[in-house]
C-alpha cells in the first residue's frame, strides 16, 4: 500500500513468501586480555546485521618453562550453537626463567688472600657456578693500647650482578715502647721530672716527678763553688737518673764601711776595710784631705772642715772631722737711731750690731706725753718722752710738736622765719666748739613761684653766700584722696583751688566718668582714678574711686578684695552677674552658690582663655557650643583639670554637670590639678577631721592648706575650727577667694 498526492489510493494483494532462514557461518572469536574468557560473534550470511553472541568455556594447558627453554599455555574456548560445537586455541608464550641464583656460599684461604663464591640455582638446585672472587683489604692498623684490624672484602661478578663479603682479622695491641726519658728541671733546679715518650706513638707520654737532691761545694771570696742536683724515678721497674751541675760565682770581697783613722794635723787619713765574709781579709786606703773654712758670726759659730774620700770597687767613701769657732756675739754698744710716730703717739728704738750693720734690733719705746690741746683761736703745745731698756740700758729720747689754732668749722645754719616771713635769722654754730655761736640777720627778698608766694632770705658770713626759702603755697586740693561708690550711682568731689580754670578726668571711663564739675558716676566694678588739673598746668589733684557690686560693698569681708580682683584682671575672671541684654545688674552674688560651669569659667580666664581643639574626649553631652562656658569647660577637659562625672560602672559617663553647684572639694582639687597636682606632705596644720584618706580630693585640700589657699571653717572664737567642708556647696565669694590666694600667693 502506498499514497501519492498524484494518483489514486491503490490495493494490490500478493501471495505469503516462506521465511529464508538463518545461515550462520564461523563464528568470529573474542579474547579477553588474560585469555580466560572469550566469545563466539556469529553473523548471518543472510544478513548480516543479524548477530549472535555465545560465551565460551575456556580451558588451558600449560608446558611450564625452565631456566634455559621457554614454556607455553594453550587456551581452548568452546561453544556450542544450534546444536553444533565451535571451538578456537590461543597460545601464551612464558619465558625461559633463567637461573635465580641465591646469595653464594664464600670460601676463603687460610690468609684471606683468595676467595671463591659458589652460587646454587634457586629454580633448579642441580644448576650450580663457581666463581673466582677479587679480593682487597682495608687496615686498621693497632696501637700500644688498642687493637687493630684488617677487613677482607671478596667480590664476585655473576649474571652481570656483584655480590661480596668480608672478613675481618684482629691485630693484637702492641704495648708501650718507653725507651729513656726527657729530663725537664726547674729553674732553680729544685724539681724535675722525666717525660717517657713511646716508641710506638710519640703522643703517648708519661711524666714522673722526680726525688732531686743536692750536694754543695761552697764558693769563697776568690774561688767559685758549685751545686750537682740529682734527679731519681722509677718507672715500670727500671731506676733513671739526671745531674745538673750550677757553678757558684766566686763571692767577691764584701767591704762594709770602712773605719777611719786621722793624723794629729788632719792632713792625711786612712780608709781600713775588713771583708765581711772572711775578717782576715784587710784593705787600708790612705789618702789626702781637703779643708774648708767657715767664719764665725755674731750668732752663729764658725766651723773648719776636714774631709777625707775615697773610692772602692766603684763606691766613694767620705769622712769628715770637722774642728768649730766659737760665735763672736752682738756689739750694739753706743746710742740708738729713734724711729717716731708723725702725731708722736708711738717711738722705736733701732740699735745696729757693731760687728754686722745687718743686725739690727728694733725696740718699741714707752712713750710718756704732755699736751696742750689748739683750740679754734690759740695754738696747742705737745711734749714727748720715749723710754726703752735694752742689754741692761736705759735709752730716752723726746719731741717737742706744736699744734696750730683749728679755727672755726662753721656748718650750715640754723634758719628762724617769722610767721609772715617778713624776717629770718641764721644760727652759726662751730663744729669744733659748739659754745662758739655766730647769729646773723638776713636779707628778705620775695615774689611769685609756681605753687605760691616764695620769700628768700640771704646772709653774707665768713666770705660765703647762705640762702632759705620759704612757699607761702597756693590753694588746691580735693576732699577726698579716695572714696568709694556704688554700681549706677554717683558722687561729686569737691575741689579747694586758687582758680576755677580746671579740667576734670577719668583713667578708666569704661568703670566711671566725671563732669566738670566734679560729679562721679559709677559705671562697672573696680577701681578708677579721677583726676583734677589746673589748666596752667601747675596744680593737680586726685581721687582714687572704688566702684562697688551692691552686695560687695565692705572691705571687712574675707571676699572684698578678691572679687576685685578678679574683676579688674585682664581678661576679666569676672564681670558679676548680667540682664539678658548684657547690661550689669550690679550685684556679684557671693553668698550665692558657685555652679561647676563659673569654677571653671573663672579658672579658664586665669590662664587667658587659652584656644582648644575639641575633641571625643573633651566633648560632652551637657555643654554645649552656644553657652558662655563652653570653651572653658573643653580646656579643662584637655588639661585634665577634670574628666565630667563617672557612671556607676565606674567609666566616662560624658556629662559635666556646668549647672551643678560646686562643692569646696571639687573646686580646691580643680585648683589642684591647674596647678598640675603637686606632691604634698601632710601636717597637724593641714588636716582636717572630714578630709579623709584615699578619698579623692585628700591631696587637693591639703595642698589648698599648705598654701595658704585655705584654713578650713573657723569656730565661734575666730579660731580654726579643724572642719573643712567638703561637701558643702562652695559660694561663688570663696571660689574667687580660693582663686586669687592661689594666683597672687
Amino acid at each position: 500500500v502506498f499514497t501519492n498526492e498524484a494518483f489514486e489510493t491503490q490495493v494490490k494483494e500478493v501471495e505469503d513468501i516462506d521465511a529464508l532462514g538463518h545461515k550462520w557461518g564461523e563464528p568470529e572469536w573474542t579474547w579477553t586480555e588474560d585469555k580466560s574468557g572469550a566469545t563466539a560473534t556469529f553473523v548471518c550470511e543472510n544478513d548480516e546485521t543479524h548477530t549472535e553472541e555465545v560465551a565460551a568455556t575456556v580451558t588451558s594447558e600449560t608446558t611450564d618453562a625452565t631456566c634455559e627453554e621457554a614454556g607455553k599455555t594453550v587456551y581452548t574456548a568452546t561453544v556450542i550453537f544450534e546444536d553444533k560445537t565451535y571451538t578456537d586455541t590461543e597460545e601464551v608464550k612464558i619465558d625461559a626463567l633463567g637461573h635465580k641464583w641465591g646469595e653464594p656460599e664464600w670460601n676463603w684461604s687460610d690468609d684471606k688472600s683468595t676467595a671463591t663464591a659458589f652460587f646454587t640455582c634457586e629454580n633448579d638446585r642441580t644448576h650450580t657456578k663457581l666463581v673466582a672472587a677479587t679480593v682487597t683489604s682495608e687496615t686498621t692498623a693497632a696501637t700500644c693500647e688498642a687493637a687493630g684490624k684488617t677487613i677482607f672484602t671478596a667480590t664476585a661478578v655473576l649474571d652481570g650482578k656483584t655480590y661480596s663479603a668480608t672478613e675481618e682479622v684482629v691485630l693484637p695491641a702492641l704495648g708501650h715502647d718507653y725507651g729513656e726519658p726527657e729530663w725537664t728541671w726547674s729553674e732553680d733546679k729544685s724539681s724535675a721530672t722525666a717525660k717517657f715518650i713511646c716508641g710506638h706513638d710519640e703522643t703517648h707520654t708519661e711524666e714522673v716527678t722526680a726525688t732531686v737532691t743536692s750536694e754543695t761545694t761552697a764558693a769563697t771570696c776568690d774561688t767559685s763553688g758549685k751545686t750537682v742536683y740529682t734527679a731519681t724515678v722509677t718507672f715500670e721497674g727500671e731506676t733513671y737518673t739526671d745531674t745538673k751541675e750550677v757553678t757558684i760565682e766566686a763571692l767577691g770581697h764584701d767591704y762594709g764601711e770602712p773605719v777611719w783613722t786621722w793624723s794629729k794635723d788632719y792632713k792625711v787619713a786612712a780608709a781600713v776595710f775588713t771583708c765581711r765574709r772572711d775578717s782576715s781579709h784587710i784593705l787600708t786606703i790612705s789618702v789626702a784631705t781637703t779643708e774648708e773654712r767657715t767664719e764665725p758670726t755674731c750668732e752663729s759659730d764658725g766651723v773648719i772642715k776636714h774631709t777625707a774620700k775615697v773610692t772602692l770597687e766603684g763606691k766613694e767613701y767620705t769622712d769628715v772631722f770637722e774642728i768649730p769657732i766659737p760665735a763672736i756675739g752682738h756689739d750694739y754698744s753706743g746710742e740708738p737711731d729713734w724711729i717716731w710716730a708723725e702725731d708722736g703717739s708711738t717711738a722705736v728704738a733701732k740699735f745696729t750690731c757693731k760687728n754686722d750693720a745687718t743686725h739690727v734690733k728694733e725696740v718699741d719705746a714707752v712713750v710718756s706725753s704732755d699736751v696742750t690741746e689748739a683750740t679754734c683761736e690759740n695754738d696747742g703745745h705737745g711734749t714727748f718722752t720715749a723710754t726703752v731698756s735694752f742689754n741692761g740700758e736705759t735709752y730716752t729720747s723726746v719731741k717737742e710738736l706744736t699744734y696750730p689754732a683749728i679755727g672755726h668749722k662753721w656748718g650750715e645754719p640754723v634758719w628762724t622765719w617769722a610767721d609772715d616771713y617778713s624776717s629770718a635769722t641764721a644760727t652759726f654754730i662751730c663744729e669744733n666748739d659748739e659754745t662758739h655761736v655766730k647769729v646773723e640777720n638776713a636779707t628778705i627778698t620775695s615774689g611769685p613761684g609756681e605753687d605760691g608766694t616764695e620769700y628768700v632770705a640771704t646772709v653774707e658770713f665768713e666770705g660765703k653766700t647762705y640762702t632759705d626759702t620759704k612757699t607761702d603755697l597756693y590753694d588746691f586740693y580735693l576732699n577726698k584722696s579716695e572714696t568709694m561708690i556704688l554700681l549706677k550711682e554717683s558722687e561729686t568731689l569737691i575741689l579747694t583751688s586758687y582758680t576755677d580754670d580746671v579740667t576734670w578726668e577719668s583713667d578708666n571711663e569704661k568703670r566711671a566718668t566725671v563732669d566738670q564739675n566734679g560729679k562721679v558716676s559709677a559705671n562697672y566694678p573696680g577701681h578708677v582714678t579721677i583726676t583734677v588739673k589746673s589748666n596752667d598746668g601747675k596744680h593737680s589733684a586726685s581721687c582714687v574711686v572704688l566702684v562697688l557690686f551692691n552686695d560687695v560693698t565692705k572691705p571687712a569681708d574675707y571676699f572684698f578684695t578678691p572679687v576685685y580682683w578678679a574683676v579688674e584682671q585682664e581678661p576679666q575672671i569676672t564681670t558679676g552677674y548680667t540682664n539678658s541684654d548684657g547690661t550689669l545688674t550690679g550685684a556679684f552674688g557671693p553668698k550665692d552658690f558657685c555652679t561647676r560651669g563659673q569654677i571653671v569659667t573663672f579658672l579658664w580666664r586665669a590662664a587667658g582663655c587659652p584656644e582648644v581643639t575639641p575633641t571625643a574626649a573633651t566633648t560632652f553631652k551637657d555643654v554645649k557650643k552656644n553657652m558662655y562656658y563652653y570653651k572653658a569647660v573643653t580646656w579643662a577637659a584637655s588639661k585634665g583639670i577634670t574628666t565630667g562625672y563617672m557612671a556607676s560602672n565606674g567609666k566616662p559617663s560624658g556629662k559635666f554637670g556646668p549647672n551643678d553647684y560646686c562643692t569646696r572639694a571639687q573646686i580646691v582639687t580643680f585648683l589642684y590639678r591647674y596647678a598640675g597636682s603637686p606632691a604634698v606632705t601632710p601636717t597637724a596644720a593641714t588636716t582636717f577631721k572630714d578630709v579623709k584618706k584615699g578619698i579623692y580630693y585628700y591631696n587637693a585640700v591639703t595642698w589648698a592648706a599648705q598654701s595658704g589657699i585655705t584654713t578650713g571653717y573657723s569656730d565661734n572664737t575666730g579660731a580654726p575650727s579643724g572642719v573643712f567642708g567638703s561637701d558643702d556647696t562652695c559660694t561663688r565669694g570663696q571660689a574667687v577667694t580660693f582663686l586669687y590666694r592661689y594666683i597672687e600667693g
